[in-house]
């Protein structure tokens, strides 16, 4: 997921917890029932984000207002106005580089997913860290995880019985 995201949207698309987050709930509950959760969190917040965007004009959580400024100011910039001293993007995927061996790439691959650098605090004009502000429609995906992984463990059987079987073995035990 973190590497369509990257691939797609041309930055980083899951937070830094999700992913542990997924290989803990995928370990727990297989997985058939990691993909049960991917769906389900998917759904739910994306309904929650579009309500959401429909009440309150944003998704995620409302921006605090720093030196009398209303709430909004000071967030990223626009899309539309590139910033020209943005740093080069730091993802590292170390086994797709060309002439690696197929057994080095799967060495490589857990080290080049888990293990990627972090990002640099973002400054502003004086130098000073700012701490970084979501965007109207950014919205935090690992509560909807964990949310969708006790939904799984309590009515997983329940879900696998109502739904039509092309999604119910995805809630269903396994076996």
């Amino acid at each position: 997921m973190e590497y369509a995201g990257w691939k797609v949207f041309g930055k980083e698309a899951l937070g830094g917890g999700d992913k542990f987050l997924l290989a803990l709930l995928g370990a727990f509950l297989t997985y058939r029932g990691l993909l049960g959760i991917v769906l389900l969190a998917s759904l739910q917040g994306a309904l929650f984000g579009i309500a959401s965007l429909l009440v309150t004009g944003r998704a995620g959580p409302a921006l605090a207002a720093t030196d009398g400024a209303p709430a909004g100011d000071g967030g990223p910039p626009d899309a539309a106005a590139p910033d020209e001293d943005e740093p080069p993007l730091t993802m590292s995927w170390d086994f797709l580089q060309p002439g690696l061996p197929w057994w080095k790439r799967l060495l490589i691959l857990p080290l080049s997913l888990l293990w990627q650098p972090i990002p640099d605090e973002p400054v502003d004009e004086g130098g000073e860290a700012v701490e970084w502000q979501p965007g109207a429609t950014n919205m935090p995906f690992g509560p909807w995880l964990a949310l969708s992984g006790l939904e799984l463990m309590l009515l997983g059987p329940l879900l696998a019985r109502w739904l039509p079987a092309e999604l119910g073995w995805l809630f269903g035990p396994v076996g």
